[in-house]
């Protein structure tokens, strides 16, 4: 028998770490743009007028050319909520030297269809011969759910990194566990497909032995 859990997440307007928004149409303001060097922007002089979500290590590193912005790159990411028509703004002060030196205004990125990708993301994970699962820790960084054959050492063990709260972290082990728990009743070949909450997608999980 071969029994999977196919885990199906909503990736809702995620932005790649490392995207560059270019001199595109879409980016604005910072006049007057004196050139110099790439210029890395924190986390706490960016913002955004959507739902979208800045990672706690974000950066823009935004570099002048010829008076315009020849690059505007993301780090730090994943960058995720992110709809179309939602703005990031860099402000002026937080470029780290003196404002004038690189941009008077701050610079707002209007985001497009081409900036943000829509869809669902999957992860298959095999659950051949194990007997039982244990839901570890409901933290707001991770939580673990082991899958447990009797009589082995060496288990397996899912691990959802990224956890935003305690509750989501409970949600989601509660959620997955049960779809397990039905999988390994299943007496026939089975493809289950627990919907992860909204907020977890299958980026976050690591399946490993234990």
């Amino acid at each position: 028998m071969s029994t999977f859990l196919r885990m199906t997440g909503v990736v809702d307007g995620l932005i790649s770490n490392g995207y560059d928004f270019g001199a595109a149409g879409s980016v604005t303001g910072g006049t007057p743009l004196t050139n110099g060097t790439a210029v890395v922007v924190a986390a706490a002089n960016l913002s955004t007028s959507g739902a979208g979500v800045i990672p706690a290590g974000g950066t823009i590193t935004v570099t002048v050319a010829g008076g315009f912005i020849s690059a505007a790159v993301l780090g730090g990411g994943p960058w995720d909520g992110f709809s179309v028509g939602e703005t990031i703004t860099i402000a002026a002060a937080g470029t780290g030297v003196a404002p004038a030196s690189e941009w008077g205004t701050d610079i707002t990125i209007t985001l497009t269809t081409a900036d943000v990708q829509v869809g669902y993301s999957q992860l298959n994970v095999p659950l051949d011969n194990f007997g039982c699962i244990d839901p570890q820790s409901h933290t707001t960084d991770s939580v673990q759910i082991d899958l447990i054959q009797p009589g082995l050492a060496a288990n397996y063990k899912i691990t959802f990194n990224g956890m935003s709260t305690a509750a989501l972290a409970l949600k989601t082990a509660v959620s997955v566990s049960n779809a397990i728990q039905v999988a390994l009743q299943s007496t026939s070949d089975v493809i289950l497909n627990p919907y992860l909450p909204k907020g977890v997608t299958p980026a976050q999980v690591v399946y490993e032995l234990a």
